[in-house]
């Protein structure tokens, strides 16, 4: 059964004093996450930026462009090395870092066109020496060989291709092919970089880390979800530090009556697209007029942020926000907008719609991997995870990934451990593998959905 929670300073308001004025006095202090954090990632107050231009590069003796003008794009600086070969730096937007060397460019011949018909690509916008030319023809194909060198960081993510392929301005996105990558090694650092090789036509092509999904697409995303689903519910929790909006999304049969709650958050670091595809498609099945999804909605809440840090995702950064920050390294020292804006708007729903029953975090790594709440940690509700982890991850249910489980303390300062500090409930950071398939995130996402709803349910009995 699950019971009513409570806040977990319960115990008076000084208590609640001394906690607030012993944060306050760390504003400053190192806190203990991850191994694999740099030195000062949990030093959340701002830090300034490295210098990055918006900008289209032409190589006359070539007919080659490259440019980095539109969202989500990450190239600081390109040289050609020999025809038809160019070096392309990759540069963090600052550092320490953790690595999640994220690339994203758009690579054409002759004169430099829009792209405006490319999917995801509604708001891109590329100037130049041609532009006002349009496309000019080009007879045959070249080959191109691109070599990636990072710095800040080393080669993470294996490149897709968004190209197009007929006169219709029909475009696929495809991972390139491994025979045609290659790791290379950047002198003294020994960091190692990626090699390209590329045939290019008359039409531009975007390579880029990972799938590119950026603020526009989300938008698109959740206005086709409100318009199909009449249980979806899209509002701003707030603006990020440049002002963009960070939308909000509540799926529920009735919001007038209070219930249980699960609250969910994502896309903190920008590159971690394959977390974000599963949650995308985790969020999606809530809202499904079948009768689990429905039985579901008469029972609980849904409360989601899917894109914590937007101003990161269109900047191309590797992790970062606008400022400089991990914000999953700010859920106790609040120092930046966008987790201000997280903190105000779960806090917000859970006194109108009702108590969080469960949170999950949802990221990208090198691995399938869960890090829940560790069992010794006390709840002040039911424990959700190793239910919900019996029941996902037995073979019936098709999930399409192994997973590695690693519980963790409440110490760190991420988003995790929050929930459980505000609400005292279980809650979850959910990792998805770099090398997942779009097609394995949705299905993984929906069994995910259905998993978890059978749980909730059944913890409610």
């Amino acid at each position: 059964m699950i019971a009513r929670l409570c806040h977990p300073f319960v115990n008076g308001p000084w208590l609640l004093l001394s906690v607030l004025l012993f944060f306050a006095g760390c504003k400053s202090s190192e806190y203990k996450a991850y191994v694999y954090d740099p030195v000062g990632a949990t030093l959340t107050e701002d830090k300034p930026l490295d210098a990055y231009h918006r900008r289209t590069i032409g190589f006359a003796e070539d007919g080659v462009w490259f440019t980095n003008e539109f969202a989500g794009a990450r190239l600081n600086d390109v040289v050609r090395v020999a025809p038809f070969e160019y070096e392309l730096l990759v540069a963090a937007e600052n550092t320490p870092i953790n690595n999640s060397a994220w690339y994203g460019f758009g690579v054409g011949r002759g004169g430099v066109p829009g792209l405006e018909g490319a999917p995801g690509f509604d708001d891109v916008s590329i100037s130049g020496k041609g532009a006002e030319d349009g496309l000019r023809e080009v007879a045959d194909s070249v080959e191109l060989t691109l070599r990636i060198k990072y710095e800040g960081g080393a080669h993470r993510y294996q490149p897709t291709i968004m190209e197009r392929v007929d006169s219709e301005a029909h475009y696929i996105v495809r991972q390139i092919d491994s025979l045609q990558t290659r790791i290379i090694w950047q002198g003294v650092q020994n960091n190692p970089g990626l090699e390209i090789r590329v045939s290019l036509s008359q039409h531009p092509v975007l390579i880029t880390a990972q799938r590119l999904e950026t603020t526009h697409s989300l938008q698109d995303t959740l206005q086709a979800w409100q318009n199909l689903f009449p249980f979806v519910r899209i509002d701003t929790a707030g603006l990020s530090k440049e002002g963009r909006p960070i939308p909000g999304l509540t799926i529920s049969q009735n919001p007038t009556v209070k219930r249980p709650t699960l609250m969910v958050i994502g896309r903190q670091h920008p590159p971690e697209v394959p977390g974000y595809e599963v949650m995308r498609s985790f969020l999606r099945r809530f809202a499904a007029n079948d009768s689990l999804a429905k039985t579901f909605r008469e029972a609980f809440h849904v409360v989601a942020i899917p894109m914590a840090n937007p101003d990161g995702v269109d900047r191309g950064h590797w992790r970062h926000n606008a400022r400089g920050v991990d914000l999953n390294r700010d859920w106790i020292n609040f120092n930046q907008q966008e987790t201000q804006v997280a903190r105000r708007y779960f806090q917000e729903k859970a006194t109108s719609l009702g108590q969080p029953v469960y949170a999950i975090d949802f990221h990208s790594t090198q691995i399938h991997l869960m890090y829940p709440i560790d069992a010794s940690i006390p709840l002040q509700g039911p424990a959700i995870s190793t239910p919900w982890f019996e029941h996902l991850l037995a073979p019936s249910t098709g999930y399409p990934f192994d997973v590695v489980i690693e519980p963790f303390d409440t110490s760190g300062p991420v988003a995790k451990n929050w929930f459980w500090r505000a609400f005292g409930i279980d809650a979850l950071t959910y990792e998805v593998s770099d090398l997942s398939t779009p097609a394995q995130n949705d299905k993984a996402g929906v069994i995910a959905a259905e998993s978890l709803m059978q749980t909730l349910l059944d913890a409610l009995d």
